[in-house]
């Protein structure tokens, strides 16, 4: 079968359907796609197959338009009404052969699961089975790899994962069959550049930093690879044979579809299909309309959680704490206004967002928008700063900043804060003066609402 390298956009009525198989970096995968779905659109990830068949109906997976986590290919894909786009990621079963040795080793001791965390009951069910399932390890009378690679007993639940996956036991030639129609396989040791082709595949540029989730420590690592006596590995490439050989089918065909990535990014324009210029045809007398969009997709970009959907607000988006989020645009060569629509449980002069579009960096402040809580944001875009042969990057960071003394003032006369310290009202706290989201979430710092672009021949800028 032919595989399709071209980028395709998921459209509004396809599902996306990734088979998260442990510890080849499948998280980190989830954290880089979830950013671009509303939470209502995903199902719950790592929730293992018995509790898919158990706790969640086939309707919930037809709503959904991103489904991941620990699925079974069998049994999930018979709860589509339509085929998904299918996606998975790979890696060196030797090497997660070990990984999830480890992973049992760091349970037992407690630093997998630090005490008085929460954990969902279907992660500590999955824990409870782990425990059980290995009881020599967890009661100490197996500390050693090279031990435990001669209990056939215990080494026989980590062999054939792939194969159970992705096919059936019984006939593993599935596995096979279907690695090589999926629309897209990962391989965990080329993270950044499986990231690459995933993004090309679904329109996206691939983001700049890529962060590792839910990685095991590098104490006992070299080059990114478990540091092994040679007699050991070979022991283990014996008990993981046959997800060995699928693994190698995999691999070339990340190889090959890599390669054809580069082949077609050569021949074609930097903007993938879909992105076309908001006015119409390229012509010099032709005046570009405004470009607006909310927040219930993030078109391109990373550094996002999963949207919110607040019946009052909207789709909230919220940035990745600590983390500066990124967009990115095509834009014709003119002057531009860039608004954007912000909602935040502070007062305005609490809250400094810096907006840096292609290396020009401004500081702004926050403008009420009619309604408390709610603010807009006005910055230019000069001409000389966009850029026409690549993706225009707009990054957006915020953080909170002192009052001055006068402010602190205002805000205790007002009564509104007790004490000299920056206003942060959130959740029944600040009912009473604003706007507050009937959402529940951590991080009702700070969210977006909206972003638009518009000319500015005729506006002029001032950053109040």
């Amino acid at each position: 079968m032919t595989i399709d390298v071209e980028p395709r956009p998921l459209g509004p009525d396809e599902q996306l359907l990734f088979l998260h198989i442990a510890k080849t970096a499948g998280t980190s995968l989830i954290r880089l796609l979830d950013q671009h779905f509303i939470e209502d659109e995903l199902c719950p990830v790592d929730w293992p197959t018995r509790y898919l068949l158990r706790e969640i109906k086939p309707e919930e997976i037809q709503r959904a338009r991103f489904v991941r986590g620990h699925f079974e290919y069998n049994y999930v894909i018979k709860m589509f009404a339509r085929p998904p786009r299918i996606m998975t990621m790979l890696r060196d079963p030797v090497e997660r052969f070990v990984s999830e040795f480890e992973h049992i080793r760091r349970l037992v001791t407690g630093r997998e699961r630090p005490p008085n965390t929460s954990f969902p009951p279907e992660v500590l069910d999955r824990d409870r089975i782990l425990q059980e399932r290995f009881k020599d390890v967890t009661e100490g009378r197996i500390n050693k790899l090279e031990e435990f690679i001669e209990r056939p007993d215990l080494t026989h639940w980590l062999t054939g994962s792939y194969i159970r996956v992705l096919g059936w036991k019984k006939k593993p030639s599935l596995a096979f069959k279907r690695i090589t129609e999926m629309e897209f396989v990962g391989i965990a040791e080329d993270f950044s550049r499986s990231v690459e082709l995933l993004c090309y595949l679904l329109g996206l540029p691939a983001p700049g930093k890529v962060w590792h989730l839910n990685a095991a420590p590098q104490a006992r690592k070299r080059g990114g690879r478990w540091d092994l006596p040679p007699g050991v590995r070979r022991r283990i490439e014996e008990i993981v044979a046959g997800d060995l050989e699928l693994y190698h089918v995999a691999r070339d065909r990340f190889e090959r579809d890599y390669a054809l990535m580069k082949q077609s990014q050569q021949k074609r324009s930097f903007l993938p299909p879909h992105w076309i210029w908001p006015g119409g045809p390229k012509r010099k007398d032709f005046k570009y309309r405004e470009i607006y969009f909310n927040f219930q997709r993030v078109p391109v970009g990373h550094g996002w959680l999963v949207g919110k959907r607040d019946p009052d607000l909207g789709i909230l988006r919220f940035p990745q704490d600590g983390k500066p989020s990124r967009l990115f645009f095509a834009l014709p060569p003119q002057r531009w206004r860039l608004q954007i629509g912000v909602w935040s449980p502070h007062e305005p002069w609490d809250v400094q967002l810096t907006i840096n579009f292609n290396g020009h960096q401004t500081t702004n402040t926050l403008q009420p928008q009619g309604h408390q809580g709610l603010y807009v944001v006005d910055a230019e875009i000069a001409p000389e700063w966009i850029q026409t042969e690549t993706w225009n990057e707009l990054v957006l960071s915020w953080q909170m900043q002192k009052p001055s003394r006068w402010q602190q003032r205002v805000q205790k006369w007002l009564g509104k804060v007790k004490k000299l310290a920056p206003l942060r009202l959130s959740g029944e706290a600040g009912k009473d003066h604003f706007t507050k989201p009937s959402i529940t979430t951590k991080f009702t710092e700070f969210a977006f609402r909206w972003i638009k672009f518009s000319p500015a021949e005729n506006w002029t800028f001032d950053n109040v």
